[in-house]
């Protein structure tokens, strides 16, 4: 019997990933990051391998050493959390598609203030429907709610869905077990996933373009030939990997830290939903990091898109005045893990531990302390008189 530990299995995946481009960028003395080819010398790759080996080990003892002491029951909740969720989500998934906003790739915005839109940022639905969907008691609400996710997500573009709904439920059944013969089996469906992938990314830009469904099913055939899959390979790996996106901060970091030096782009400190309202209070301009080195790297202007600075990125930009960055990492780490350990339990800790791989070592800072702070929020709501933990 093979054990599955959804934290284990993210960080084999980003390592296999990540030294696979080291590898193939020292063969090409280069790394093709998003759509354009970089020179880079091996001994940047080799570096911002080793520094990423380092933050993953370093995220996976802090999640250990707060697993362990956890000895109760994981929290339940009820079905009135999970029949509340769906009705978000399945709103949520309808203002989408009618304002035509949060879509992928997309800089649409609704102009002037709308209290839906302002409901549903307070809300946050993705967010709480992670943390929410895991605790539910009822397997039925469970797979109802990660349907209901699964086609709001697909529906505004965004195919990593798929990816967190398969971690979603090894979080949710942290102490499953699987036998040879399922592990061919789910072996078998990770093949047929492959087989189908470019069909899934082609859905992705269609539904980002607003390709209509009989054009694109019209193109199925065209799909799988042998330059897609290649195309689609190499997309799945930028989309892992950002070793190389380190190798090139690194090769430009007295220039970045001077960037940063004059305000050119916000602190680590700014990203965040409790940063963005202050920021909007006091009238202080946002400018991400993440944003901004794509105009910086590619010369575009007003970028839809972002790229990933990633934890160490950030080490190489801020140089001296990282240790103040390890600081607030820590500090927005083990807050969280404190309270979702004691109030929570192994599910949702192993969860929010997912994401300080897929969110914070990636350095989607903000995504990372929005999730964060609403595990936290949930955790110590459920516990209050209202609701019991499960015996």
């Amino acid at each position: 019997m093979l054990a599955l530990n959804p934290v284990v299995l993210l960080i084999i995946l980003y390592l296999f990933v990540n030294f696979l481009t080291m590898v193939l960028g020292c063969m090409n003395d280069g790394v093709k990051v998003e759509t354009t080819f970089f020179k880079i010398s091996a001994e940047s790759l080799v570096y911002s391998f080793i520094l990423q080996v380092s933050c993953l080990l370093f995220l996976y003892v802090l999640y250990r050493l707060f697993y362990k002491k956890i000895s109760h029951n994981d929290l339940t909740l009820g079905n009135s959390w999970g029949a509340v969720l769906f009705i978000i989500q399945f709103t949520f998934a309808l203002f989408n598609y009618k304002m035509g906003i949060n879509t992928a790739g997309s800089t649409e915005r609704i102009e002037g203030g709308s209290f839906t839109n302002y409901l549903f940022i307070l809300l946050q639905p993705d967010n709480i429907a992670i943390i929410i969907s895991l605790c539910l008691k009822s397997p039925f609400l469970f797979w109802l709610n990660i349907v209901a996710y699964t086609f709001s997500m697909l529906l505004r573009g965004w195919m990593s869905g798929i990816f967190i709904i398969f971690f979603l439920i090894l979080s949710r059944y942290p102490y499953a077990k699987i036998s040879l013969k399922s592990f061919i089996r789910l072996f078998f469906c990770l093949l047929i996933l492959l087989a189908v992938m470019p069909a899934i990314i082609e859905a992705k830009w269609a539904m980002r373009t607003g390709v209509s469904a009989l054009s694109f099913i019209s193109g199925i055939p065209s799909y799988f030939t042998i330059d897609r899959y290649s195309m689609g390979t190499d997309y799945l790996l930028n989309r892992f990997q950002h070793v190389g996106h380190l190798a090139l901060i690194l090769d430009n970091s007295s220039a970045l830290y001077r960037e940063y030096s004059e305000n050119k782009f916000s602190g680590y400190y700014w990203e965040g939903l409790p940063q963005i309202v202050i920021s909007k209070l006091l009238n202080i301009e946002v400018n991400k990091v993440t944003t901004y080195l794509v105009g910086y790297f590619f010369n575009i202007p007003n970028p839809s898109w972002n790229i990933n600075v990633g934890l160490v990125g950030w080490l190489f930009i801020l140089r001296g005045e990282s240790v103040f960055f390890v600081f607030y990492i820590l500090a927005i780490l083990c807050l969280p893990y404190y309270i979702v350990s004691k109030y929570a339990g192994k599910k949702l800790l192993n969860i929010l531990s997912c994401f300080s791989i897929v969110f914070l070592f990636h350095g989607w800072l903000g995504a990372y302390v929005n999730l964060a702070i609403y595990a936290c929020l949930i955790s110590l709501l459920a516990n209050t008189k209202i609701y019991i933990r499960s015996s």
